[in-house]
């Protein structure tokens, strides 16, 4: 079988570039930098070549424990293994041949590749007239390999064969790896008869046996689609197994990137497609209008998707809701859930002091005023579209991230504490920041023109994101897994609700001259925040040491004094009264003493969480009785009968913490637990965890906080709102049960 090339051929660029961002954020992820996690080696199966002749050789990828690579259509995510040749004039190599691929399910996505080793063999042609006496090939193999994140590598591979002008003679050291590659192959099935239709939005296939032969008996068969972008790779696939055949039924995507003109592609089946024949072949046949009788109707299987793939691994805790949102719903949540985000701590300093600038324009210049207030909304607006389209991008590249992902990393934790630090520095009075650098976070919360409201919203969302607000939780994990416009127009309306009571104070300046008059009062209340800001930096110090151990806690702090102290001689020695050599000077003193101060903050050492933390993906148990979450875990108690309460949180989600200090771990609530026998479980998602994440995507959540309580007989797990109250947990453990279809 051979492969066309694939429709979008033309994002590889794009996703590779994608796949390198990734790897950037394994930094974070404490993975050695310059080492592959793939070896690879190009192997020729004869000791010598021949003019005119074609012989075998062989890509070999060993691959590290618990590491992946991909097949030629690697499902929903990842990139093909490409090798870029310089060959000899007129030598040719053929296509790479594919042995059967695994199925990888990552939460709600399907991909299709290979663990441990591939071997993945091809054919080279040597031309008649090649005159050398060496025959000297080279290549560059590109791969992407993925675990928790996804990394491109790449290695140059080759090899020389001497060149004799008699038969080709095997190299016995390379024949047992030919021979294990050509059995990895699947094979064919010649006297099977393969007829396909695409039948609205499903490609269904049949299978004739041949005379006197039988279907396979009754077992798991599974269609590998040759084309990416096609079939929905993760949605269940239904194989009925009639007395002459089999029907299998497969899914397509509601939006192919490209039709199906054909039918292509690979059968497995668990118990083989009879004796002498093969356990997996390549099948491939033109579309036809009708499909052939098979006979009686023996029986018919579900072959799991992504989705009961996750529950099989994850059976506990993956159920998803009962009833999924549709897309207005999750719209109108999204709008709520941002204008509730306007009063989450992690915005509301910011925000605040957009409101007194609004407060101070209202009675001066109102046609200015609105367009600030649309700047605003459209810096908001942007925030989200690029979160949107850097969520949706590296879901697509294998990553499994959500809401808030961003704090997972502790080189951002640290540059979101110096900003914040600048931010505190500026309220304070320390430096003001000119017009030429408007942009820059100092000024941003207060500036009048539509410039810096643009960047008062950039910023805005960028300190949102430890923040979780009531409502979003639904419509963000709807958004995530649907196609990318329908995920846009949900972070649309989530700005479009962020941004909405700046617009109204903006285009209705009778609310804004409501609000208390201009006064002394604002430069006490600009005063005043910098308090919360700096308690935001101390929190960020604290995510930080749980990540990255104390000693990036001791960069960042030393770093924090570098950048204050640049802040200091920029807002006392550059001024515009100064000299313009003096103020030329204390500009680069300052500049070079930030990028130290840069530079000391930057966890570029010690990525290792700290002892007994909680931001390793494997938090510890604590006095109150909180056992680490783990789907085992959870199976276990299940089956003893107890009730269940798991927390997914984050050190980084204000949000969880406000919830477990006032709620959780307060003493009316653990008494609720005792009496009920309750197991809490505390999933710790500080650092990126593979398993939290596929977790979360089973629930229909891309983010933390997620509190999920299972009851005994109750069919389904009960997912509380974002913020909690102590009523409403003890109020959940006394729901009445019902039994268990």
């Amino acid at each position: 079988m051979t492969s066309k090339a694939r429709p979008h051929a033309q994002l590889r660029p794009l996703l590779l570039v994608l796949a390198m961002l990734c790897a950037a954020v394994a930094g974070a992820q404490g993975l050695p930098p310059g080492q592959n996690r793939v070896q690879v080696e190009l192997l020729a199966e004869p000791s010598t070549a021949r003019p005119g002749e074609a012989f075998h050789a062989l890509l070999r990828m060993r691959i590290a424990p618990g590491w992946h690579t991909y097949w030629m259509n690697p499902g929903d995510s990842g990139l093909a293994t490409t090798l870029d040749w310089r060959l000899p004039q007129g030598v040719t190599a053929g296509a790479l041949s594919w042995p059967v691929p695994k199925r990888l399910p990552v939460g709600p996505l399907m991909n299709y590749g290979y663990e441990t080793e591939v071997l993945l063999p091809l054919q080279i042609s040597v031309p008649a007239g090649f005159a050398g006496s060496v025959l000297q090939l080279s290549a560059q193999a590109d791969w992407l390999v993925c675990k928790d994140v996804c990394i491109p590598e790449s290695a140059p591979v080759g090899f020389s064969l001497p060149v004799a002008a008699v038969a080709a003679l095997p190299d016995p050291r390379a024949a047992p790896l030919f021979a294990a590659a050509r059995a990895a192959l699947p094979g064919t099935l010649p006297a099977w008869t393969a007829t396909a239709r695409v039948d609205g939005a499903r490609l269904r296939i049949a299978l004739r046996a041949p005379a006197g032969a039988t279907a396979p008996p009754p077992g798991e068969v599974y269609f590998f689609n040759a084309t990416e972008g096609q079939v929905a790779h993760a949605a269940a696939q239904t194989v009925a197994h009639h007395r002459d055949g089999l029907l299998i039924d497969v899914p397509l995507q509601p939006q192919p990137l490209a039709p199906v003109e054909r039918m292509a592609g690979l059968l497995v089946a668990a118990q083989g497609f009879g004796p002498g024949q093969p356990s997996a072949a390549t099948v491939e046949a033109a579309l036809s209008s009708e499909l052939p009788d098979l006979g009686p109707l023996r029986a018919t299987l579900t072959i799991a998707g992504a989705a009961a793939a996750a529950t099989v691994m994850d059976a506990p805790a993956t159920a998803p809701p009962a009833a999924p949102l549709g897309l207005l719903l999750a719209l109108l949540l999204a709008a709520a859930g941002g204008i509730v985000l306007n009063l989450m701590p992690c915005v509301f300093p910011v925000l605040s002091l957009k409101a007194m600038a609004i407060v101070g324009q209202a009675r001066s210049d109102p046609r200015g005023l609105r367009m600030n207030g649309l700047a605003f909304g459209a810096g908001v607006l942007a925030a989200f579209w690029m979160l949107a389209g850097t969520l949706i991008a590296l879901r697509a590249g294998g990553e499994q991230v959500g809401w808030g992902f961003q704090l997972q990393s502790p080189p951002f934790v640290a540059a979101m504490a110096v900003l914040f630090t600048l931010l505190a520095l500026n309220l304070a009075g320390v430096f003001e920041v000119g017009s030429r650098v408007s942009a820059l976070a100092g000024s941003m919360p207060e500036r009048k023109g539509p410039v810096g409201s643009f960047f008062t919203g950039l910023l805005a969302v960028a300190v949102a994101a430890p923040c979780t607000a009531p409502f979003m939780g639904a419509a963000l994990g709807y958004a995530l897994a649907q196609p990318a416009l329908h995920a846009l127009a949900v972070f649309g309306a989530l700005a479009l609700g962020m941004a909405l009571p700046y617009l109204l104070l903006s285009f209705l300046p009778s609310l804004a001259r409501r609000l208390p008059r201009p006064g002394p009062w604002m430069v006490a209340f600009r005063q005043a925040m910098v308090f919360p800001l700096l308690a935001t930096v101390a929190w960020l110090a604290w995510v930080l040491g749980l990540q990255a151990g104390v000693d990036a806690v001791f960069g960042l702090l030393s770093g924090l004094v570098l950048v204050a102290l640049a802040a200091w001689l920029y807002g006392r020695f550059a001024q515009p009264s100064a000299g313009h050599r003096a103020r030329t000077a204390a500009i680069a003193a300052s500049l070079a003493i930030a990028l130290a101060g840069g530079y000391a903050a930057w966890p570029v050492q010690g990525l290792a969480p700290a002892a007994g933390g909680s931001g390793s993906g494997a938090p510890q148990g604590d006095a109150a009785g909180w056992e680490p979450w783990s789907a085992e875990r959870v199976a276990a108690l299940r089956a003893e009968g107890r009730p269940v309460f798991i927390d997914f949180t984050a050190a980084w989600c204000v949000t969880c913490q406000a919830n477990k200090q006032l709620v959780l771990d307060s003493q009316p609530v653990r008494e609720a637990f005792a009496e009920r026998n309750v197991a809490t479980l505390r999933a710790d998602w500080t650092r990126r965890d593979r398993a939290i994440s596929e977790a979360l995507a089973g629930y229909g959540r891309s983010g933390v906080p997620v509190y999920v309580l299972y009851l005994p007989g109750r069919a389904a797990p009960a997912l509380l709102p974002e913020l909690l109250t102590r009523d409403i947990v003890r109020a959940s453990l006394s729901a009445p049960r019902t039994t268990t279809p």
